[in-house]
């Protein structure tokens, strides 16, 4: 089905055509009966010349129709329907690039770095690459690549670590890893507890300082699942355990060879005494 770029030119002219192209009456019926909103005003705002969608609604819409191509929603590009329609008890796709199949967005140092961008433009989502994760869980799905040493040993530098964006705060599981995405301080990962003004980060390197950050300063976060990590080199602090188990197999090894072979110091004597009496 070819679309007319003329009629798609905005996020709301390609609901419209969506709309049509299933026979819904209005809007507010695509808004209330089909995605379920409490009101049509989230859809009806973005009638406003230059008004974005929330990734909300586009994986609203995504979920809702699948034959739907993301693509096409997310920039108005090729066709609306998708080539391939995708099995019916599939329900782990996402906004994605390649019709339904990846679940998972790669976001490398660099995409990190302005990753509120991300946040706050939406369609520019099809920017990123994806990829597939096995048992990855609905929503949007981002795996970071994380610089630095702050999580170690649980994280290695440019580990990647995949996270499922969050809805709300009260979402948030703390003292588990989570991904924040931070106006300053960008992309962080690290272990999350809620305070009364906002939130301490927290690192699993001790070397590194608890962070405290208020609420306003939170664009948004990623609860983790996965781990992607190339470095299969044992991290140091195993190995000092094994060198330390070796040191203490060797002292209790050399123990037990003096106390076998060590008698007492009145030993001597005693047999002499006997020997005398004899």
């Amino acid at each position: 089905m070819q679309t007319n770029l003329k009629k798609n030119k905005t996020f709301f002219d390609r609901v419209l055509q969506i709309i049509d192209y299933k026979k819904i009456k209005s809007v507010n019926e695509f808004a209330l009966n089909y995605l379920n909103y409490d009101a049509p005003q989230k859809i009806n705002r973005l009638k406003k010349e230059n008004s974005k969608p929330s990734y909300d609604i586009l994986l609203d819409i995504v979920n809702k129709f699948e034959e739907i191509n993301p693509k096409w929603l997310l920039t108005g590009k090729g066709e609306m329907l998708r080539q391939d329609t995708p099995c019916q008890s599939s329900q782990h796709h996402i906004i994605d690039i390649e019709g339904g199949k990846l679940n998972t967005l790669l976001a490398c140092t660099k995409a990190c770095a302005g990753f509120g961008s991300f946040l706050d433009e939406p369609e520019r989502l099809s920017e990123l690459p994806a990829m597939a994760l096995p048992n990855a869980p609905l929503g949007l799905n981002v795996a970071f690549q994380i610089a630095g040493d702050s999580m170690f040993p649980t994280i290695n530098h440019m580990d990647y670590v995949a996270g499922n964006k969050l809805n709300s705060i009260n979402e948030i599981q703390e003292n588990l890893v989570h991904i924040v995405v931070d106006k300053e301080l960008g992309v962080l990962c690290k272990r999350v507890q809620v305070c009364p003004k906002g939130f301490k980060l927290i690192s699993d390197n001790p070397q590194h300082k608890v962070i405290y950050r208020k609420h306003d300063y939170i664009l948004g976060f990623f609860k983790a699942f996965m781990k992607l990590s190339e470095n299969f080199i044992r991290s140091d602090i195993f190995d000092r355990m094994d060198k330390l188990q070796t040191s203490v197999s060797r002292l209790e090894t050399t123990l037990t060879k003096q106390i076998v072979h060590k008698k007492p110091k009145n030993t001597h004597f005693k047999e002499l005494e006997t020997s005398d009496s004899n």
